[in-house]
């Protein structure tokens, strides 16, 4: 047993997890998350083409520059 924390919380109390795959684990934290009435969205390598996309068209391919103040 271990502690969990997806990779991001959203402004509309859902949860993020950005995994190269969906395996059994995945699966679990997924119904868990169901279960106490959250939202967990699971982005695989089959999804993340939609936010990368996202990411370059926003901000170029030196999309590093939305880290910089």
């Amino acid at each position: 047993m271990h502690e969990y924390h997806p990779d991001f919380k959203l402004s509309d109390g859902s949860f993020v997890e950005i995994k190269g795959w969906y395996d059994s684990k995945t699966f679990v934290k997924h119904k868990i998350f169901r279960s106490l009435g959250y939202k967990l969205v699971v982005i695989d390598k089959d999804t993340i083409d939609f936010y990368l996309k996202y990411v370059k068209e926003k901000y170029g391919n030196d999309f590093i520059k939305m880290y910089e103040k």
